[in-house]
């Protein structure tokens, strides 16, 4: 008995090397296009792109050496800041009718009549309940 015939082990398609050969190639000239881009901004930015960037000056200057006589001293400020906002905010107590000056009749009067000067005055002279719209 003769075996069956092995099938032969499959070789790769030469088009589908070659369409990768392709991609490669579209990467690395898509990646030297960007290393062109970068050097043109370092080159605007004044770097020569060794990584020395000793002319360019830093955003934020070293820290200051803080002492505890500076802490004590600004401490106090925020202090004597918060207690002077507090002692402004305090509201004056609330007076009482007698402290504003009103006599009890003119206060009563006020509270039934409103606002109107001539029904409240009339009533504190006469002690009569004047109807309102009328004048007395």
């Amino acid at each position: 008995m003769t075996a069956p015939p092995q099938p032969e082990p499959a070789k790769p398609d030469p088009p589908k090397a070659d369409a990768l050969g392709q991609r490669v190639d579209a990467l690395e000239s898509g990646q030297s296009t960007i290393e062109g881009k970068v050097d043109q901004i370092l080159g605007i930015l004044g770097k020569d792109g060794t990584g020395s960037d000793s002319d360019v000056t830093r955003a934020d200057p070293p820290a200051p050496q803080i002492t505890p006589d500076m802490m004590a001293d600004a401490v106090r400020k925020v202090n004597a800041e918060r207690d002077a906002a507090a002692a402004k905010a305090t509201p004056e107590p609330e007076k009482t009718p007698a402290e504003v000056g009103l006599p009890l009749r003119a206060r009563v009067a006020r509270a039934l009549y409103g606002k109107d000067p001539k029904l409240w005055a009339a009533a504190t002279r006469t002690g009569t309940r004047p109807t309102p719209g009328r004048s007395t």
